[in-house]
């Protein structure tokens, strides 16, 4: 699992002004983006951290992403029907994990 620390950004950050200016779903899918990416460098960091805080400041129940000092990034998300909270996206039906739970074989091809 991938837990993202955070720190405060500058209010004038790039990153910060940009998120601002972005809908709800927007902000959606710019997390999902970043589900399963190992990358770490200095603007994916500030990236992560202004996408954070533009989702809290937003009025949106991120609590199945937000751990309190961070978010996980380890599955993705989509916006309720409410409209008020994020929840886990279903996985596909059929995808690798669920053959090797049902004890199927991988198949190529």
């Amino acid at each position: 699992m991938q837990i993202i620390q955070i720190n405060e950004l500058n209010p004038d950050d790039e990153f910060v002004l940009r998120f601002k200016g972005y809908s709800l779903q927007e902000l959606v899918e710019a997390y999902n983006r970043e589900v399963g990416c190992s990358a770490c460098v200095s603007a994916r960091g500030r990236y992560l951290v202004a996408l954070y805080q533009e989702l809290r400041r937003r009025p949106v129940d991120i609590s199945v992403i937000d751990t309190g000092r961070g978010m996980r990034l380890d599955h993705r998300v989509r916006l309720a029907p409410s409209g008020t909270r994020l929840e886990r996206e279903p996985r596909a039906p059929g995808s690798w994990w669920q053959r090797i739970l049902h004890g199927r074989r991988w198949r190529s091809g």
